[in-house]
């Protein structure tokens, strides 16, 4: 199952207005997915489709949404929030399957493992 690894890094928030982004992921279904960022404009993400994915739509607003939610709220209360995530996918195609990796807030690791229905 081909990887794309987002290596470790420090998130913080921006103050920039939302960028518009590229929505023309590849392998779209068409009526279900989202262009899903990997890192959320809020923490400085490109708008770009080099940090854009298409991600069904449920898990852009349910499962990765709360994580980021997670992130912000942290970072807003003074902690350090880091990253780290593989991006996985079935072979043929660049619709990614899941989102797995860690995210450390004040160094206390947590598992992410999102599947992309």
């Amino acid at each position: 199952m081909p990887l794309i690894t987002i290596s470790p890094l420090f998130l913080q928030l921006t103050q920039r207005d939302r960028l518009k982004h590229n929505s023309k992921t590849p392998d779209k279904v068409k009526g279900q997915d989202h262009a899903g960022h990997l890192i959320g404009d809020r923490f400085g993400g490109s708008p770009n489709l080099d940090n854009s994915v298409s991600q069904h739509k449920d898990v852009n607003l349910s499962a990765y949404k709360v994580l980021e939610n997670k992130w912000a709220e942290a970072i807003k209360s003074g902690k350090n929030v880091k990253i780290q995530m593989q991006i996985e996918y079935a072979a043929g195609t660049r619709r990614p399957t899941r989102f797995v990796g860690y995210y450390w807030i004040d160094g206390k690791p947590t598992r992410i493992n999102i599947n992309n229905l």
